[in-house]
């Protein structure tokens, strides 16, 4: 059977059946490239092992065939999920859980994870729950999720990079594999994803045990992570100018995303971190900074929280008024075969409209940029 992959097509709008709050709307994604569609169908003049290609030059000619399913594909942070009261996925992706957001939660991080868990809190047995069974958060939350009635709790699949599991996704053998309902299936080696991180397979084996609880077919999967590149301002290369590398990742707002993107690089590099600070412990950075970073920029209300705890960890350390300073800074300090890398760990609304705006600024910056 052959398959036609959708291209990308997302409408964002803000939904407030999910989320009451006007200055917090849901992102819906109007998803057309996690579903394909079949290609082929019998004739009526034809034996059961000849077939038609249909051949589709649209999404909307596809959806109008009748044979097309659409699903809608959300982001739901923890200030939509403080607002529900009858949301319900049919599948729940908890990637991880680590500190966010914890000055809008008294500075309490268990506040933060009883939000986050709503995600399952309508879900029933006919729904699905998927979970990075790597996180300690997460197992301690599914352990309590499964104590409760039966009736009220949805199919919990768990993906793992660290572990063989009994059900769920896993690697073997640098193979990454679903193992589901008795059947043991090897997909593609993890070389083979178009998106480089150890933390990307992971996101990867999420994204199979999706694709399987949807009723996709695993050639499907297989073919989407061997060819999907990657979202705009997550971990973009933006340009290679004097074999610097600059890449936008302004869709990091959290420590962990800043630490899984400094993983990532295999090269020096200048990170430019800050923005409004939302109770980081900088410190957890530390580590990362020190091993991979020669050259540290802070911007924005965050810049004294940065140097306070990890000013001395770089061996230089700058602070710039302007996104666009910083980017000057960091071609001085940036040496052919490294990377200038925006990683902030903070929220954009200091002093922009949103990470995107960030992502749009930093990319203009670069852009001006002449060797």
């Amino acid at each position: 059977m052959s398959n036609i992959t959708l291209p990308i097509s997302p409408s964002f709008k803000s939904c407030p059946y999910l989320c009451p709050c006007p200055d917090a709307p849901i992102k819906a994604f109007k998803t057309k490239v996690f579903i394909q569609l079949p290609m082929k169908r019998k004739r009526d003049d034809e034996d059961d092992d000849s077939q038609e290609t249909i051949e589709y030059d649209s999404v909307d000619s596809a959806a109008n065939s009748n044979m097309y399913r659409e699903c809608y594909s959300h982001y739901d942070s923890s200030f939509q999920l403080d607002h529900i009261s009858s949301f319900r996925p049919d599948i729940g992706v908890l990637l991880n859980i680590t500190p966010d957001h914890l000055n809008r939660y008294k500075n309490s991080f268990d506040l933060y994870v009883a939000a986050k868990m709503k995600l399952a809190m309508n879900q029933l047995p006919s729904d699905v729950l998927i979970y990075n069974y790597d996180d300690a958060v997460l197992r301690e939350q599914i352990r309590l999720l499964q104590q409760q009635d039966a009736e009220t709790v949805p199919r919990v699949l768990a993906y793992s990079l660290e572990e063989r599991l009994q059900e769920g996704a896993f690697l073997q053998d640098d193979v990454l594999t679903l193992r589901l309902d008795g059947r043991t299936d090897a997909l593609l080696g993890w070389h083979e994803l178009a998106l480089r991180g150890r933390h990307n397979c992971g996101n990867a084996l999420a994204v199979a045990l999706c694709g399987r609880a949807a009723g996709v077919a695993d050639t499907a999967i297989i073919e989407g992570l061997r060819s999907f590149p990657g979202v705009e301002h997550r971990l973009e290369q933006v340009r290679v100018l004097g074999g610097v590398r600059y890449i936008n990742d302004s869709k990091a707002t959290n420590i962990k995303a800043v630490w899984f993107a400094l993983q990532s690089l295999k090269t020096p590099v200048i990170l430019i971190l800050g923005g409004r600070d939302k109770g980081n412990d900088y410190r957890e950075l530390s580590d990362q900074i020190k091993n991979k970073v020669h050259t540290l920029i802070a911007i924005g209300e965050a810049k004294e929280a940065i140097r306070t705890q990890i000013g001395r960890d770089a061996l230089y350390y700058f602070e710039a008024d302007t996104l666009e300073e910083a980017v000057r800074l960091s071609q001085k300090h940036a040496r052919k075969g490294e990377t200038v890398l925006l990683s902030p760990a903070c929220a954009s609304f200091d002093m922009f409209d949103s990470y995107e705006h960030r992502g749009q600024v930093f990319k203009q910056a670069v852009h001006q940029l002449e060797a």
